[in-house]
């Protein structure tokens, strides 16, 4: 948060109102004194006379407040000071895209949960860290069907940084990356999960312990066709996030008695790919119920690619993936 000041003496600057509680002792400040740079330094103190309060600094000799001031910003940081609006004790330094648990949980009743932790948020004004103390809870309800939902954190207002289950909310928007955040957002709400809806509006059961999702029963089957070395694009039923490592298990929907490769890769333009099974060549004895377990890695657009020397159909599914960078814990 910017605030307009104006120049007393090299060491001294005036803002507007009663400001004694943000320039406390020991608290880090930034100034923005135009053609002459930015400047940094610690209050020493300061006092209000109305209508204004005097804030005197320590900085280096370079660092000279000059007549072109114009605004000033406090650090996050109140010197020995633990009140809300202050970082927690545990935080040692405020860094962009932490997380620290702060986890989305199914609960049975139709509930969503947090687990306690810690999230950096950037809310439109303020970078702040926020912690959710004891676990919450927040009821689901009016959900559309079969629909990907994602799980939105709003920042408390002011320096208030304890969040509460109003703060929590569901959307079907998806998010979009902050590069300069870290972090995944909608506006100035972070996304700190995601869930599906079932056939009857009814949020599905999942679980994730801050580095991988695990779906129940997996996502819906996706049936692929091959034919004549021909590579066939397959889109999963999954979040659309770029670039993320899954699980996923695929069978056969019926025996094949005939000699073919098979291949699997994930849509990129390396060429890579590599044999899931092989047929055995002729005889009595073909293999039988071919399937598939294993990871691949799935670009944005959801989709892996695979190839077969014949004609066959398989159904592959997604059984969970690891998170993205920016919905994991450090």
């Amino acid at each position: 948060m910017a605030l307009s000041a104006a120049y007393s003496t090299a060491h001294q600057f005036i803002v507007a109102g009663d400001q004694t509680a943000i320039f406390v002792p020991g608290r880090a400040i930034r100034i923005d004194c135009g053609i002459d740079g930015i400047k940094i330094g610690y209050v020493s103190k300061s006092a209000y006379g109305a209508p204004n309060t005097t804030v005197d600094m320590i900085q280096n000799e370079t660092d000279d407040i000059t007549a072109n001031i114009q605004t000033v910003e406090v650090g996050s940081l109140k010197s020995n000071t633990l009140d809300v609006g202050n970082l927690p004790i545990e935080i040692v330094m405020m860094q962009r895209g932490m997380r620290k648990f702060f986890l989305p949980t199914f609960n049975a009743t139709g509930t969503l949960g947090i687990t306690p932790g810690y999230l950096h948020i950037n809310d439109g004004s303020r970078e702040k860290i926020l912690t959710v103390e004891i676990a919450l809870t927040k009821a689901i309800s009016a959900l559309s069907n079969n629909t990907w939902y994602y799980i939105y954190v709003t920042s408390p207002s002011g320096d208030n940084i304890i969040v509460a289950a109003t703060d929590i909310s569901v959307s079907t928007t998806a998010p979009t990356w902050s590069e300069t955040y870290k972090g995944w957002y909608d506006g100035n709400t972070r996304c700190i999960g995601f869930f599906k809806s079932n056939a009857s509006g009814t949020m599905m059961y999942f679980i994730t312990d801050g580095h991988f999702y695990k779906f129940n029963n997996g996502t819906t089957r996706v049936s692929v066709t091959n034919t004549g070395g021909v590579w066939v694009l397959a889109t999963l039923d999954i979040p659309s996030f770029p670039d993320i490592l899954c699980e996923l298990t695929m069978v056969m929907t019926s025996e094949y008695n005939i000699t073919a490769n098979y291949y699997l890769k994930g849509v990129d333009s390396d060429g890579h790919y590599f044999q899931i099974f092989r047929f055995d060549p002729g005889g009595n004895s073909p293999s039988r119920y071919t399937a598939f377990g294993g990871m691949l890695r799935i670009n944005s657009n959801k989709q892996f690619s695979s190839s077969c020397d014949s004609t066959i159909t398989t159904l592959w599914n997604c059984n969970g993936f690891y998170l993205p960078k920016g919905l994991n814990c450090w």
